[in-house]
């Protein structure tokens, strides 16, 4: 790095004046020239597949954060904590999956609860986050199999083999507390009101 731009780093960051003296002028130089920025834009994008790459990841990247943090609260770095102590697999199915997990989330009360696969994420939803539904639904499969002689898949574990997200999201400081001592949801917090 050059000293100038050394300098220009360090006087950015020691002087507030400065700082905002020079986003004005740079404020001012992109509204007078707007349009000769937004052409040479559009042909830096036209013609150099690099460049149109990166800024398509750019772009892609910060959508995502944004919308991690104003739909769920959480950062791409709370996701990926998530994602890691899942094993990068579904917290229902346990299936590994090709495609980004959705972040599944208490409707009623907008608590982050796990990362699902797009499947699980639907079959949820769709049961109105009604556990009752739920298991209606899975007695209803089982029910069916045995009827047709096909295999009867095992009922899944009742405590998860991973984390939950209030152990993954904790806080620094809480690394030893144990999973009584977090604040748990009250069992069918999120269920849905069963009348609609």
């Amino acid at each position: 790095m050059s000293s100038y731009k050394k300098w220009l780093q360090k006087k950015l960051a020691e002087c507030p004046e400065y700082r905002e003296t020079r986003r004005a002028a740079q404020r001012k130089y992109r509204a007078t020239h707007k349009k000769e920025h937004g052409e040479y834009e559009r042909n830096k994008r036209a013609t150099d597949p690099v460049y149109r790459e990166k800024q398509e990841t750019r772009e892609r990247n910060w959508k995502r954060a944004d919308s991690y943090m104003k739909l769920y609260g959480i950062t791409v770095d709370d996701y990926d904590r998530m994602f890691a102590a899942q094993d990068g697999r579904c917290a229902v199915c346990r299936k590994a999956s090709d495609k980004r997990l959705a972040v599944d989330h208490c409707h009623r009360t907008g608590k982050v609860r796990w990362l699902l696969c797009n499947g699980c994420n639907s079959m949820l939803a769709f049961s109105g986050d009604d556990p009752d539904v739920l298991e209606a639904g899975a007695m209803e499969v089982r029910e069916f199999n045995r009827q047709n002689s096909l295999v009867t898949l095992p009922a899944p574990p009742i405590a998860p083999e991973h984390p939950t997200p209030l152990e993954v999201l904790a806080p620094v400081g809480d690394a030893d507390a144990s999973p009584s001592q977090l604040p748990q949801e009250p069992h069918g917090a999120c269920r849905a009101n069963a009348s609609r």
